[in-house]
């Protein structure tokens, strides 16, 4: 299965094609593109922004002969977003390719902050148990302080290695609201009947 994957900025780009493959091993290849990006098709239905612009990269996705596009954004602050997303996954009006919608909470990086263990083997430092990864304030920088005392040079290096290490059962667990029900809709892909 070929898939377009859509996510927020370098560090997803870095990180989430591995964890696709982890979820789904039918997903064989992958083209990654910033989901900020315009697609250059048009939809008019009813429905808010962000459920719009997926609907149009899964329209996008259908036009290259992609056999699945899977879609990630970061919560962030947005309480919309969760619901958009859930529309854009179920939306059916017109054939579409098959599609995993996701809301990273609070942000992509916190799923990284679920297994200490991971950390650890990763960073070569001791990593204790963190904080519940989607109610931290600001992942990101919790992220920058463990790579300050590492050799890793940047976030991305950092996720790229995470991504193919970390406990998947431990991220669902400690991720119950964003990664969970993301990964569902990754492994569903390819299932049929």
């Amino acid at each position: 299965m070929r898939a377009l994957i859509l996510g927020d900025g370098a560090n997803e780009q870095a990180a989430l094609p591995l964890l696709v493959r982890r979820l789904n091993h039918r997903v064989e290849d992958s083209v990654f593109r910033q989901f900020r990006g315009n697609p250059r098709i048009k939809f008019h239905g009813r429905g808010d922004g962000l459920f719009k612009k997926a609907v149009r990269w899964m329209f996008v996705a259908q036009s290259e002969g992609f056999d699945a596009v899977i879609i990630l954004v970061d919560h962030d602050t947005d309480a919309t977003r969760p619901r958009q997303m859930t529309e854009a996954q179920e939306f059916d009006r017109v054939p579409l390719p098959p599609r995993a919608c996701g809301v990273a909470i609070m942000e992509f990086d916190a799923w990284f902050l679920a297994d200490e263990q991971a950390l650890t083997r990763t960073l070569g430092h001791p990593v204790g148990r963190q904080p519940d990864p989607e109610h931290l304030a600001d992942p990101k920088g919790v992220i920058d302080g463990l790579i300050a005392s590492s050799s890793y040079s940047g976030r991305s290096a950092l996720y790229s290695s995470l991504a193919a290490s970390v406990d998947l059962d431990q991220v669902r667990r400690r991720c119950p609201n964003g990664f969970a029900p993301f990964a569902e809709r990754v492994e569903a892909l390819g299932h049929h009947g």
